[in-house]
């Protein structure tokens, strides 16, 4: 099973942003990391200049899933 998409949760943040990084700089399955309101410590979006807020899939019967990613850090 692959993975499309993944969300940023706050056990994430237990080693911090020095950990996570390289963490999401290093991943081979090229998903995406979604983090609709993820901020760095000085309130800017510098943290992860990248993140996506929605990604959106097309079932193979037409039905359209949206899939948003949410942290409270």
């Amino acid at each position: 099973m692959s993975v499309d998409a993944s969300a940023i949760g706050n056990h994430e943040f237990d080693f911090g942003p020095s950990f996570l990084t390289p963490y999401f700089a290093g991943r081979k399955d090229g998903s995406d990391i979604l983090a609709a309101n993820l901020r760095s410590e000085t309130g800017q979006q510098e943290f992860m200049t990248d993140q996506k807020n929605l990604k959106l899939y097309t079932l193979e019967c037409g039905i359209k899933i949206g899939v948003i990613g949410l942290s409270t850090k």
